[in-house]
């Protein structure tokens, strides 16, 4: 089965306004990008070996306009769907373009996988640091925080300052 997908490249509105509110601003942001640098490709592209670029084209749209929120698994999928399409696409047109929003995009999204383990123990690590009267445990916890969490832990230092 072909797939084809019809662009009206020179309206970006559409892109601009799409967010996707579970998702961090940076990603967000990638995303539209790589959905307006696909619009470029397709538009140089008439048929050619596009399939898997409009399949993930679609599931980045679905992904900003449906406000769908990822789970870890979703965003590792991500990750590798990303990675796979810009090293298995070939004889196309441009292909070039989407290299470096590749980079960031799943830079992004690892930044995204990140925001969904590390509060969690982020805010268990802090909890133990405020309930605990030893004082070697909280220098440990304290270097654990600095080494694991520095921004994290600097953004905690100046809030409790303030």
């Amino acid at each position: 089965m072909k797939l084809k997908k019809k662009l009206e490249i020179i309206e970006i509105d559409d892109i601009l306004t799409v967010n996707n509110s579970y998702l961090s601003d940076n990603l967000n942001h990638y995303m539209k990008s790589m959905l307006f640098n696909l619009r470029i490709i397709f538009r140089h592209n008439i048929d050619d070996n596009l399939e898997d670029l409009i399949k993930f084209y679609y599931k980045i749209e679905d992904i900003l306009t449906k406000n769908i929120k990822l789970e870890n698994e979703d965003i590792k999928k991500l990750i590798t769907q990303t990675t796979k399409i810009t090293l298995n696409t070939t004889n196309v047109h441009g292909i070039s373009i989407i290299y470096e929003n590749t980079a960031k995009l799943i830079d992004a999204l690892y930044n995204e996988l990140k925001t969904h383990t590390h509060p969690v123990a982020f805010n268990e690590l802090i909890n133990i640091l405020n309930n605990t009267t030893d004082e070697n445990t909280k220098i440990s916890i304290i270097k654990l925080l600095e080494s694991n969490f520095t921004l994290e832990y600097q953004q905690y230092l100046a809030r409790i300052n303030l």
